[in-house]
């Protein structure tokens, strides 16, 4: 009699649960269990109820003891892999599942949960193999879709992320996490209206999600649309104030309003929460997710200005210190032949059109075969002009993405790699942790950051002697090398216009100009160009970006921190009507402004190569001095001043100097050219640095190896 009145009572239960009475089901269920405790349905019933109220431990637990009375009940064990899931115990998951698969090999529950359970775990091409068994089996789950759609895009296959999205969406029109991962694929395939469109739609369906805001903050970003971004971010944080993603989004995009401190306390929070995350382990990847928090604060700090190099150098090094600290580092013998053709790696996630490429082509295609074996190790999951161009001259060639740190670190060691080359720094998608381990007996960062690793295992920086000097290489953990004509090749993007005569010539008044990302016009900078502008009362100046042109509050906010640091709006123009060669802005300006602290370091390059002269400041305590190394080796040491005053004088020198104006115009180019876009010389430099390297790792004296180390003043390096 007991046993047929439960089973009505569960069934009543049930018909409440289904009905979305949750309430009355979960009190019926509990009478039952406290009359049975015993009873597994009743357990995996009000298991499920606390999966729907997100209270996943009770979830388990109540699932744990519907097991223990019925424990090869597959429907519960799927069950509990969900709850797992949700817990992010998904090497549990894993397990769970494949003992189900081993007795139902076509389970779909099953292996539609270890599609996400390995995918949890970053084991991609696993996950992909999961998902597609099971979407044979069903074709039409729209859930299981968006899950092979994610893993496709995962693995850079756009196009088939793509695909699975929009078949997804066909089945179910209405789902807002669909919409979500279709802004996603449309960003990355640069279709970016079509990308807008999807996540207006799932804000549409699902107003109160924080990551949709997110991602369309993130795609305003990269429109150079900073309200827009703004107001996004700022919305995902009134919806989850935890929002690890929402708090790094302000914090790039802060900084183009002038708001760098607020910049720096956002990103501070952001690496907290990860850090939180991290020791409580409640989220799938959250030790990388800290990592990458720690590489944006730092990142952030380097250009903060107030930031003395001190303090960044320390926040540096601890950093570096915590990463190292818990990982042991693979040992090497010492090299044993000097004369070996070296195998160098490259690790980048900018393999594909990224400014960083203008850099690094020249000289990679450029590389001796006969003296050294480049392999490269890509971050960038996707493929395009750039990417094919870097593969075609590898000899070994390996995506990196789904790799583990520690996973790439062993196949780097496993391909014998004898210089291993980091060209990210703390800049987004670097693979520093990899780098902990010692994969490669020697170490080296260059190019792609403009400051130090803080890493003891990255063994060298390669710079010149312009960019750093004896006085500041106690701001670094590497040794630094100094590289023979400048630490840098370039070769610009575009088709570089026709040089044109100064447009003082026709204009009868000097244009001083800025090209500068918005973020580096600091308070101190703007105070220094107002009191040029007040030595040359005619002079106008021009600040070109193409942001300026999307944001009638940014504009608004840039005139008045022009005005606050003294300048008269009336004498300047705002340009955000930027070409598709954009070097063409250059033929509208005489003279090219410097930003500080951290000086200029694309733009010079760009700006010499169109004639347009840009006068700097070598302060050695500022920051990175690459507007004074291109000016040195282009032969213009006239234009670096030692502090602001000499660079007053020199800036108005030049204005009253029309000749020399025209002269900068005309020969700049040229200069530049014999200076820095020479791939052949820059990469004999390179590999003579390497050699020097390999040379003094395999014993040979520091004056015999010739490594040409700039040594600090408050040491000697053996």
């Amino acid at each position: 009699m007991a046993t047929t009145s439960i089973h009505r009572r569960l069934r009543n239960g049930y018909e409440r649960h289904v009905a979305g009475d949750t309430n009355a089901a979960a009190v019926a269920y509990l009478e039952i269990l406290q009359e049975d405790p015993t009873n597994a349905e009743a357990w995996h019933l009000s298991g499920l109820i606390a999966f729907q109220r997100k209270q996943f431990d009770d979830a388990a637990e109540f699932i744990r003891h519907a097991l223990d009375a019925s424990p090869e009940n597959v429907v519960y064990q799927a069950n509990l892999v969900a709850v797992l899931l949700a817990r992010n115990q998904a090497g549990e998951a894993e397990l769970i599942c494949r003992r189900i698969l081993k007795q139902q090999p076509k389970h779909v529950a099953a292996l539609k949960h270890l599609g996400t359970a390995l995918r949890k775990q970053n084991r991609l091409t696993e996950a992909l193999s999961a998902l597609q068994q099971c979407a044979q089996l069903t074709p039409d789950d729209f859930e299981l879709l968006c899950n092979l759609g994610a893993v496709h895009s995962d693995l850079g296959r756009v196009d088939d992320a793509l695909s699975a999205f929009q078949r997804a969406s066909s089945l179910k029109v209405d789902q807002p996490e669909i919409h979500l991962n279709l802004g996603a694929v449309f960003r990355k395939l640069g279709r970016f209206q079509e990308s807008l469109t999807s996540l207006n739609r799932s804000i549409e369906l699902a107003p109160n999600r924080p990551e949709a805001f997110v991602n369309r903050g993130n795609l305003f970003l990269e429109l150079h649309q900073p309200d827009q971004s703004l107001q996004d971010y700022q919305r995902a944080l009134e919806l989850n104030p935890r929002s690890i993603a929402g708090l790094s989004g302000l914090s790039q995009c802060l900084p183009v309003f002038g708001q760098w401190n607020e910049a720096l306390e956002a990103v501070r929070l952001a690496n907290l929460l990860a850090d939180l995350e991290s020791q409580t382990g409640t989220r799938a990847g959250s030790v990388q997710l800290r990592r990458r928090m720690m590489s944006n604060l730092l990142y952030c700090a380097s250009l903060t200005p107030g930031m003395s190099r001190e303090d960044v150098f320390e926040m540096h090094v601890s950093s570096g210190r915590s990463l190292e600290e818990s990982i042991v580092p693979f040992v090497h013998p010492s090299g044993t032949d000097p004369q070996k053709r070296l195998r160098i790696g490259y690790v980048s996630p900018d393999f594909r059109s990224h400014a960083t490429m203008r850099f690094f082509l020249p000289f990679f295609e450029a590389h001796n075969h006969r003296n050294v074996e480049v392999h490269c190790y890509s971050e960038f999951s996707g493929s395009d002009r750039l990417t094919e161009r870097v593969q075609k001259s590898s000899h070994g060639w390996c995506r990196t993405h789904e790799l583990s740190d520690t996973e790439l670190a062993e196949r780097i060691q496993a391909d014998g790699i004898d210089i291993l080359v980091d060209l990210a720094g703390h800049t987004n998608g670097n693979r520093l942790p990899a780098f902990a381990h010692k994969p490669s007996p020697i170490q080296v960062s260059f190019l792609g950051y403009p400051n130090t690793t803080g890493m003891s295992r990255v063994d060298y920086l390669l710079v010149d002697a312009i960019r750093e000097s004896s006085q500041t290489a106690r701001f670094f953990s590497e040794q630094l090398v100094a590289l023979p004509h400048g630490a840098c090749c370039f070769q610009a993007l575009h088709e570089t216009p026709i040089e044109m005569p100064s447009p003082a010539t026709r204009n009868g008044y000097i244009t001083f100009g800025s090209t500068h990302r918005l973020e580096k016009l600091s308070h101190e900078c703007l105070s220094l160009w107002a009191q040029v502008l007040l030595r040359v009362p005619q002079a106008r100046l021009r600040v070109i970006r193409d942001v300026i042109g999307t944001s009638e509050r940014l504009q608004r906010r840039l005139l008045e921190q022009l005005s606050a640091a003294g300048i008269d709006i009336e004498r300047v123009d705002l340009q955000g009507d930027v070409p598709v060669n954009h070097l063409e802005v250059y033929a509208s300006v005489d003279i090219l402004l410097d930003v500080f602290p951290w000086p200029s370091g694309t733009t010079i390059y760009e700006s010499m190569s169109m004639g347009v002269p840009m006068p700097t400041i070598a302060d050695p305590y500022a920051g990175s001095r690459a507007s004074a190394s291109c000016l040195h080796f282009c032969g213009l040491n006239e234009l670096i001043a030692g502090d602001a005053d000499e660079y007053l004088e020199i800036v108005t020198s030049l204005v009253s100097d029309r000749d020399r104006l025209n002269e900068l115009r005309s020969t700049s180019r040229s200069r530049l050219q014999a200076a820095f876009c020479d791939g052949a010389r820059f990469g004999r430099d390179l590999e003579s640095v390497y050699r020097a390297m390999w040379r003094r790792h395999c014993g040979v004296s520091m004056a015999e190896c010739g490594l040409p180390l700039i040594l600090s003043d408050e040491g000697v390096v053996s």
